[in-house]
């Protein structure tokens, strides 16, 4: 019998003070340690913070200061998140970040940036984590390996409206934008219904807003759909939407799972 080894790794960023409040010594020199981290979709993050001297000995935390992660968008600067750490150990100079679940998906997958600031009678500092005194570090945020439960989506026929093609519903985030492994279904309810059903997505960053920038991923003809048809297909895509060519009887809804 196969025998594999699982390791639970803490991931652990070390800060530096070197920049104090007044009345405390400033450290203009330390050594250079890794200052990026990553933060996986759809589980729990913790992200452990080490603050230390010039020599890497452990600073105690004053009861007066507590420290800020600020993660915001390299490119456009926007603020995504600014988080209070949780004190692991005052003496050692220890912190902890921890985001749900539902947190670390609210991040979008890429490479962000970070800061840490000290707060401590209203004054706000930075802790550096390079030798460049630089005032960001990276971290990556990545899918993780527990696909994301989203509800299913229902649409109604009135949802439909008319096009070039015929008669459309959506777009619907498809799962390179909700983090699932693919899979996707799609329940079809009609009354004496017989048409075209056309599964359609798009690999475009934002939903095409005309017929151009989507193609077809399934297309079904139905034939007097009195219940219930299941159509499922596995496709990596970022947007999906519904077609549909009707030639008589009552489609009531569809519901889309990704």
């Amino acid at each position: 019998m196969a025998a594999i080894t699982l390791f639970r790794l803490p991931q652990v960023v070390t800060v530096v003070m070197a920049q104090q409040p007044a009345g405390e010594t400033m450290i203009t020199s330390f050594h250079h340690t890794r200052s990026d981290f990553k933060i996986y979709w759809n589980v729990q993050n913790d992200i452990d913070f080490l603050i230390k001297d010039v020599d890497s000995k452990a600073q105690a935390i004053p009861s007066s200061r507590v420290f800020d992660i600020i993660i915001s968008h390299p490119r456009t600067g926007d603020l995504l998140l600014r988080r209070r750490l949780t004190t692991a150990s005052q003496q050692r100079g220890h912190l902890r970040l921890s985001l749900t679940a539902q947190e670390a998906t609210d991040l979008p997958i890429g490479n962000l940036t970070y800061a840490v600031v000290a707060v401590e009678n209203e004054l706000e500092f930075l802790l550096f984590t390079d030798r460049d005194h630089g005032p960001q570090a990276r971290l990556e945020v990545k899918y993780g390996p527990v696909p994301a439960k989203k509800p299913p989506v229902e649409i109604q026929r009135a949802a439909f409206f008319p096009s070039s093609s015929g008669l459309v519903a959506g777009a619907h985030a498809g799962p390179a934008q909700t983090g699932s492994n693919g899979v996707q279904s799609v329940q079809i309810t009609g009354d004496g219904w017989t048409g075209r059903f056309i599964i359609e997505g798009s690999l475009e960053p934002s939903a095409p807003g005309s017929d151009t920038g989507w193609f077809v991923i399934e297309d079904v003809a139905i034939d007097g759909l009195n219940a219930n048809r299941i159509v499922d297909f596995d496709l990596m895509v970022d947007w999906v939407r519904f077609r549909i060519v009707e030639d008589e009887g009552s489609l009531a809804r569809i519901i889309y799972r990704s």
